[in-house]
């Protein structure tokens, strides 16, 4: 039996989020509190928090950890890009693998491997610290 739970676990990875839920789950990817969110969108702390909790709702999240994770996996936020898509792009077509594999000897096939079992080794341990920092 395998230990490991499935990250993605209770996620709707197609829920839809209207345009304000959308700008207020960024700006929680951004670190905003509720208050400055409310500020910046010029809302009330306590709409603020009510469309939060609908967000958690709609994409099966609990906390603001885990919803930071929905939007990497759902594809609202690219890892290493400024900014957000207009539209989700879909994690397995970002970031593309072309440039990263120009920079490995292509005919060493097992460094090639190594590589590739480290990063996805990486991109767990990040999903891990994503996790734990909704239980502080």
């Amino acid at each position: 039996m395998d230990s490991t739970p499935n990250r993605l676990d209770g996620f709707e990875l197609t829920a839809e989020l209207s345009a304000t839920e959308l700008k207020i789950a960024r700006l929680v990817i951004c670190g905003r509190s509720n208050v400055e969110i409310g500020v910046l969108i010029d809302r009330a702390e306590d709409t603020v928090k009510t469309a939060l909790r609908k967000v958690f709702q709609k994409t099966g999240t609990t906390t603001r950890a885990s919803l930071v994770a929905w939007m990497y996996e759902s594809g609202h936020v690219v890892a290493g890009t400024f900014g957000f898509p207009d539209v989700p792009v879909s994690p397995a077509a970002s970031p593309p693998a072309e440039p990263f594999e120009s920079l490995l000897d292509l005919d060493d096939p097992a460094r090639v491997n190594r590589v590739r079992r480290r990063l996805a080794d990486v991109r767990g341990d990040l999903h891990r610290a994503l996790a734990s920092l909704g239980n502080l």
